[in-house]
């Protein structure tokens, strides 16, 4: 009886171990959930813009005239003018042809619009990755920048997120103020604007100081070219017959595409099944034929620039085929590719990968010191832009900001202030930043 009893209180005592084993071991994963809540990391955004769109919610009737040749800009405008908010921010991140201008500028006006229709959380992750844009793109003016961050200051501010508005607005005033690429006349508008909407927010001081530097003596103006956009020249058409295959299937392809949107829209007798089978073999044609052609120009190119060009054209379709495996249009168009989807999300990494490594080699071949050394700038803070918006390259962002820093440092160390780019950490959390080194 004693043994038993001396049994029965091992056993419980055992038991009361285990139940508070299990306990510190529940306190410690909350602990670690709630630590890694509270501290992002310093690599990558907040949220993957792109993790965040349902693809049950694209329209496929608008999202597919995109595949159809209607350019993006136009597509992005009717999504957002109806109210298809999904098809919209499909349209605006997945795009390789839209320039950062006209993708900043419409997740402006997509935030705007989501937040006269109370959607928050939508309206904040569209000016967030419009900030981004803004602050990344190593082409868009500096105006251009500048007044893209005072309008999402704007829109963060009504959202309530007032530390993120004033981050907007002072960026926005330090490009304004260092940059020597703004026009004096607009230097000074974007100035006085900026004053009146941190004045609105509260910083009257803050204000008093863009109203002085409006009136202050400009930086001195600055005429060099951008490095980029002379690297990036239009892919030049070989004469084999694999071309032309492919312009014949390309052209299937937006053909089958506009049939498919009128059959949806139901302008059309064929049935949208009989229409989607048909686009899909195109697609798997269209595909094979430009694995083809690009793998044979980036052997056979001996021209650098040709081999960015066809590195890049890679790279875009691969983007497109991976948005139609992820049902990116709103519907189902290639099953095989759908439950292919981390095989092509790892052929685009690559994709991605090979095209930034040939970018820079270019960029490092300029003759000009200075233009080697911006242009590695340019293409680094290009790849960044990119993962902000979603795509592969957002795994590599803490090495890209330490190669973007090296980089800002080499061109420090040759004398040239004006503006740089790089990451702060401050409480706890991490952001790019605009830092004016005059």
């Amino acid at each position: 009886m004693a043994q038993q009893h001396q049994r029965s209180s091992v056993v419980g005592f055992t038991l009361v171990i285990v139940l508070l084993v299990l306990a510190t071991i529940v306190v410690v994963v909350a602990a670690v959930f709630v630590v890694s809540e509270q501290f992002p990391s310093a690599a990558g955004p907040r949220l993957s813009p792109l993790s965040a769109i349902k693809a049950g919610a694209i329209n496929p009737a608008l999202a597919l005239d995109s595949l159809a040749g209607v350019h993006d800009q136009s597509v992005a405008e009717r999504a957002i003018a109806s109210g298809s908010i999904e098809t919209a921010f499909a349209t605006l991140l997945y795009s390789t042809s839209l320039n950062d201008q006209m993708r900043a500028a419409g997740l402006l006006t997509l935030a705007n619009r989501l937040t006269q229709d109370g959607k928050k959380d939508q309206a904040l992750l569209a000016a967030r990755t419009a900030v981004d844009v803004a602050i990344l793109s190593p082409m868009m003016p500096d105006y251009n920048r500048a007044a893209a961050l005072a309008q999402a200051g704007q829109v963060l501010r009504s959202l309530g997120k007032t530390d993120e508005a004033t981050y907007a607005y002072d960026t926005a005033a330090i490009i304004t103020e260092h940059s020597g690429r703004i026009d004096p006349s607009y230097r000074q508008v974007l100035l006085e604007g900026l004053a009146e909407d941190v004045s609105r927010a509260g910083h009257k001081e803050q204000a008093r100081q863009l109203r002085a530097a409006a009136n202050a003596e400009p930086p001195t103006l600055d005429a060099t070219p951008y490095v980029l956009p002379a690297l990036l020249i239009p892919l030049v058409r070989g004469e084999s017959a694999d071309w032309a295959e492919l312009d014949a299937a390309t052209t299937e392809r937006v053909s089958l595409a506009s049939a498919l949107v009128a059959a949806l829209e139901g302008n059309s007798p064929t049935p949208s099944e009989t229409v989607r089978q048909s686009l899909e073999k195109a697609l798997l044609a269209e595909d094979r034929l430009r694995e083809q052609v690009y793998s044979q120009g980036l052997a056979e190119s001996d021209n650098l620039l040709q081999r960015v060009a066809y590195a890049r054209v890679h790279m875009e379709w691969l983007t497109l085929k991976w948005r139609v495996a992820r049902q990116g249009f709103g519907m189902a168009l290639v099953p095989a590719w759908e439950n292919q989807v981390g095989a092509i999300e790892a052929s685009l990494h690559k994709a991605c990968d090979d095209y930034y490594v040939i970018l820079r080699d270019v960029a490092a071949s300029l003759p000009d010191q200075i233009e080697a050394v911006q242009g590695a700038i340019d293409v680094i803070q290009d790849e960044i832009k990119l993962g902000r918006l979603g795509l592969p390259p957002y795994a590599q962002e803490g090495e890209l900001v330490r190669a973007l820093d090296k980089a800002n440092r080499e061109r420090m160390d040759l004398g040239l202030g004006s503006l740089y780019v790089t990451m702060k950490t401050e409480k706890n959390s991490s952001q790019l930043t605009v830092i004016g080194s005059q």
